[in-house]
């Protein structure tokens, strides 16, 4: 007898557990993971892989990013699950053409993380932003780990929500119209998001026969064919032969990093945070620091003066020090430190009013990213991120597979020098906060 649920636009539960996604198809896929004996760790890798179905300018199975906090229930056991993208080994320093901002121009992701242009946008857009696309291992990696349906039934809620089509919805076409031009500059990704030649109107309906085959084939030949056999064969070969450096040494390489999470105690509670070069250390970072304030009502206009200028010097901490711990020596114990926090606290303080006048543009307007949630009834939980990185990535598709790849490129700073430049093999700083 099928298992009754309730259903919102973000949220499917029912007796063995609950799925919390940003739409019901997504929270669906995963919920009927659950119902046919799947645990959290089955529903989330189901979920995330549907949400690459339904939300491919977010996520994607192409996408450079998966990183998570996961829970035992039998144990209590936390682990951090970073799937983040690499540099191809062929990167360098001064691959890309950085150039001065121009006055008058809207800001660019370069201009607004690292206040320089980079010529034609190389390391956001195209072939030269590709590096290993993450997320899909992480996908993986959570199921082989901890799952117990097999991997084929965890593929299939997607492989159904391909066979049916899928509704552009607003968000989506949205996304489309405001990428249309960037799009279009690449005719494996216009053929593939822009149907007819047209752009979409939310009702419009989506069929992806490439992505449906590519999908086939990991459901399988298993998830690791992306890396090691024919899908990471296709991948190669398009992005270099569109001049791209990534090899097919990079992809069978590549290997998710599974370790304890961060762990900080703010007030009454645990937080637990994925490690770098993931963001959650600077959530802990902003804590340490509020923790320091006086309790004030959320409705008092010092409270939000507070927690602006807190992440303002934390957002610039992040910028100054953090990147892949492999490649630089991040001061994580400093600026963990309370002694730290009680220093930047008292800065502030000396000057209550005073505004840090430092500059922090706006993003644009295209969703980027999305969240997975999962716990089932043995009290085990998953809390995933999973990202293309802004607007469809690198929005370069490879031709017959329908895979849009992730920029991972430019969450890498493109000029030389610095704790988070381009370098062969290293991991990108980003500002996922995963945590728990």
């Amino acid at each position: 007898m099928q298992e009754e649920q309730v259903v919102d636009a973000h949220r499917a539960e029912g007796a063995r557990g609950v799925v919390v996604a940003e739409s019901e198809l997504v929270a669906r896929a995963g919920s009927g993971i659950l119902q046919q004996g799947g645990n959290a760790y089955d529903a989330a890798a189901a979920a995330c892989l549907a949400c690459s179905m339904v939300h491919p300018d977010k996520c994607g199975v192409g996408g450079y990013l998966l990183t998570g906090v996961v829970i035992d229930g039998a144990t209590g056991q936390a682990w951090s699950l970073d799937a983040n993208s690499r540099a191809p080994a062929a990167a360098h320093a001064e691959m890309y053409d950085v150039r001065p901002i121009v006055a008058g121009q809207s800001p660019s992701l370069n201009a607004r993380e690292y206040d320089c242009d980079v010529c034609d946008d190389a390391n956001v857009h195209g072939p030269l932003a590709v590096g290993v696309p993450g997320q899909l291992a992480g996908i993986g990696t959570l199921h082989d780990r901890w799952g117990q349906l097999p991997w084929a039934q965890v593929v299939q809620p997607s492989l159904d929500l391909l066979a049916d089509g899928i509704r552009f919805g607003e968000g989506l076409a949205n996304s489309v119209c405001a990428m249309e031009q960037v799009i279009r500059r690449f005719p494996a990704t216009a053929a593939h998001l822009l149907p007819h030649d047209a752009l979409p109107t939310p009702d419009s309906v989506w069929h992806r026969p490439d992505m449906e085959r590519t999908l086939e084939r990991l459901a399988t030949a298993g998830w690791r064919d992306f890396y090691e056999g024919d899908v990471a064969a296709a991948i190669v070969d398009a992005v270099g032969a569109a001049g791209g450096i990534l090899t097919r040494q990079d992809m069978a390489t590549f290997h998710p990093r599974i370790t304890e999470p961060y762990v900080a105690i703010y007030r009454d509670a645990e937080v637990l945070g994925a490690i770098l070069p993931n963001g959650p250390i600077s959530v802990l970072q902003a804590l340490n620091m509020l923790d320091c304030f006086d309790p004030v009502d959320v409705d008092d206009v010092r409270w939000w003066h507070r927690m602006t200028e807190v992440l303002k010097r934390v957002w610039r901490d992040r910028l100054t020090y953090l990147g892949d711990p492999d490649y630089t020596d991040v001061p994580i114990e400093r600026l963990l430190h309370p002694d730290y926090a009680r220093g930047r606290v008292e800065e502030l303080l000396s000057f209550p009013d005073h505004v840090d006048t430092q500059p922090f543009a706006a993003g644009g307007g295209v969703p980027e990213t999305s969240h997975v949630s999962t716990a089932d009834s043995d009290g085990n939980l998953v809390s995933a991120t999973i990202t293309q990185g802004g607007g469809f990535g690198s929005v370069f598709t490879v031709p017959g597979w329908g895979i849009i790849l992730g920029h991972g490129m430019c969450r890498l700073d493109p000029r030389p020098g610095g704790a988070n430049s381009v370098a062969g093999g290293k991991r990108p700083l980003n500002n996922v906060m995963t945590m728990v």
